[in-house]
């Protein structure tokens, strides 16, 4: 009995930081709210590729999740700052995504959004809480038809088109590589920082610029790319090694049988048949 309160009690120390670290007061409020427009955000949310990375409410609006009132957690002294105005959000989300927001303030949606403050946005492509990983697929004709032509849009998409496949292809080599056992974590720094380097170009819709600043992309995808083929000779050498001792043991294996086999014919017909069908063994 004392054993089993022994474990209960390991679990509840356990468990008991992990539970302190996910309780959230705003997501908890938000849930039970009545009003829908309350409730959706929250939803969005778990949609998104923020919670998918363990951000949350707090790191963009600001307040003390852990306040279980609510004047408390939505007090300017924890630094809550609710919705962002129009004009606001560039540098709302760029607390986070600075060089984007750099990016996007040299472009023509800047230009818009600050002459008649009804030019998109970061929420108007990504949206405000269903943020998805940033991919090309971002650019369509629904979404940028909405505002104007499709065919600046177009031309920008396909000046990254290339880029985007060989940074998918990299991913897809790196992750292989990680599968196989491999310590891949410089890689994995390293294309995370060419994949943020290409999506921030997106946001200046300066094609000529697009052009010129993906070769030195390019460049330093190229530098990556060579430190994976390294790695994957690793592997390839890896498995060729292991392949040779395999056939190696099958074959010394097989070499072994035959060799008992024939000292057993040997002893039988010394023996004429009779007696232990063992071949003898060496006594000391």
């Amino acid at each position: 009995m004392m054993k089993r309160i022994l474990w209960l009690a390991l679990v509840w120390v356990i468990a008991l930081p992990l539970w302190s670290e996910v309780k959230n007061t705003c997501v908890e409020c938000h849930q039970q709210a009545e009003e829908e427009e309350l409730r959706v955000p929250v939803e969005q949310w778990k949609t998104s590729i923020h919670y998918k990375g363990g951000i949350s409410c707090s790191d963009c609006h600001g307040g003390d999740p852990k306040q279980e009132d609510e004047d408390l957690a939505m007090s300017e002294e924890t630094g809550f700052v609710g919705v962002p105005e129009d004009t606001e959000i560039p540098d709302f989300c760029g607390k986070c995504h600075s060089a984007v927001r750099d990016n996007y303030m040299q472009s023509a949606h800047a230009e818009a959004l600050l002459a008649d403050e009804d030019g998109p946005t970061c929420v108007t492509c990504h949206t405000a809480h269903e943020q998805q990983r940033a991919s090309l697929d971002l650019i369509n004709e629904d979404l940028c038809g909405t505002c104007h032509d499709y065919d600046q849009a177009l031309r920008l998409k396909e000046a990254m088109r290339a880029m985007e496949g060989d940074l998918i292809s990299m991913e897809a080599r790196v992750e292989a590589l990680f599968s196989e056992g491999l310590d891949v974590e410089s890689e994995q720094r390293a294309l995370f920082a060419v994949r943020n380097r290409t999506h921030r170009l997106t946001h200046v819709l300066d094609i000529d610029r697009i052009l010129l600043e993906l070769g030195s992309v390019r460049a330093d995808l190229m530098k990556l790319d060579s430190r994976v083929t390294e790695q994957e000779n690793i592997v390839r050498n890896r498995k060729r090694v292991g392949t040779i001792l395999i056939v190696f043991f099958l074959l010394a294996a097989v070499l072994a049988r035959m060799y008992y086999h024939s000292l057993k014919e040997e002893y039988l017909k010394t023996h004429g048949g009779g007696g232990s069908e063992e071949p003898p063994t060496q006594s000391s």
